[in-house]
């Protein structure tokens, strides 16, 4: 609610402001809100939103219309809240908009930073076998693919299976945010599965690409192949018109599958693409 919201409805409503997420975390929910709900937030207006909640914050604990002004993270757990008293003061000295600076300063913890990473990874093949790169998402994919590096860079340990998967997939997700891949007969060279590249290789003008991809590929480490190989069956088998489904992660373990997840929490959740011979 804004200021000018919470002043036109103050008779009849309480007037509450809430807010307070990381940038990269924002700009990457906004991708998922419009896969999911066909939502489209222009760059500009994401930025420049974000960059006048400061403002927002300072002019709600400055209105006598706001009752309530509450930091939360992407979880509901408050980090600030400040509360009308009823002589119509504040509880606390309103200090909002620092308090958001500070959240926004936090590093993610190591179990956001892996599920952001796998996130960024399911947005970024969902929007290609969509079909839905072009030039009006591809500055934002750009973006996001950037703030992935520093995503990576919160992790405690460099050596983290989700920084590692990152680093290795990397390559095969900037192909995936150039173009759209609606085919599986057109595959970009990095994105063929092994038995395509392997027809491919007696076949092709570029055996020599061919060649030397597989070659890559075989001198690479088990789990950055093993990396690989997941995006190519996620993006072949999407293509193909086998869905993802979602998965809730809780640990180490898997439960309910289903649905899509909504509010705080998300980065409890992971797409897994499961063979369509098994459904």
């Amino acid at each position: 609610m804004t200021v000018a919201t919470a002043r036109e409805f103050a008779a009849t409503h309480r007037g509450e402001l809430v807010g307070g997420v990381r940038a990269e975390r924002s700009r990457l929910d906004s991708l998922h809100r419009y896969l999911e709900a066909g939502r489209w937030t222009p760059p500009t207006a994401h930025d420049s939103a974000y960059r006048m909640m400061p403002q927002t914050l300072a002019a709600a604990e400055a209105s006598p219309d706001v009752q309530r002004v509450t930091l939360t993270d992407r979880t509901g757990a408050d980090l600030y809240v400040n509360e009308r008293l009823t002589d119509g003061g504040w509880s606390r000295d309103p200090a909002a908009a620092e308090a958001l600076h500070a959240i926004r300063a936090r590093p993610l913890p190591p179990d956001e930073v892996a599920g952001w990473l796998a996130r960024h990874q399911e947005i970024v093949i969902e929007f290609a076998v969509r079909g839905e790169v072009n030039a009006t998402t591809v500055p934002v994919l750009n973006q996001v693919a950037a703030d992935a590096h520093v995503v990576a860079a919160m992790a405690p340990d460099p050596h983290h299976p989700a920084v590692r998967e990152h680093a290795a997939v990397r390559p095969l997700l900037q192909v995936l945010a150039s173009e759209p891949v609606t085919s599986t007969e057109a595959l970009p060279l990095l994105l063929e599965p092994d038995d395509s590249l392997t027809a491919r290789s007696s076949t092709s003008a570029a055996a020599a690409d061919v060649g030397a991809e597989m070659a890559r590929r075989r001198d690479l480490p088990t789990a950055a192949r093993q990396a690989e190989d997941s995006v190519r069956r996620a993006v072949t088998e999407r293509v193909a018109g086998c869905p993802a489904e979602v998965v809730q992660v809780v640990g180490a373990g898997e439960v309910g599958v289903s649905g899509v997840p909504e509010g705080g929490g998300w980065h409890r959740w992971r797409r897994v693409v499961r063979p369509c011979c098994s459904r």
